[in-house]
């Protein structure tokens, strides 16, 4: 049940998010690298952070989940300059 309150909570964020960067990797072509890598990021980390739920036993879920979440978390800082 945590799970969905937290997906209800972090999508609209993400939703939010992604689509803010969106609209700046158009108007600037360098940042659509980064803007491929962090949606893929948030998509996989998504994956993982449900299935890790789906299947607690599973070893590295947890730990792939917070890699992908980092390199999303990474691409943003090519916003930032």
């Amino acid at each position: 049940m945590v799970i969905f309150v937290l997906l209800i909570i972090g999508f609209p964020l993400n939703y939010s998010f992604q689509v803010a960067f969106a609209k700046r990797a158009l108007k600037d072509p360098d940042l659509r690298m980064a803007h491929n890598l962090h949606k893929m990021s948030s998509l996989l980390g998504g994956v993982l952070f449900i299935a890790d739920d789906c299947f607690p036993s599973t070893p590295f879920l947890h730990a792939g989940w917070h890699l992908a979440a980092a390199i999303g978390v990474g691409t943003c800082n090519k916003l930032l300059k």
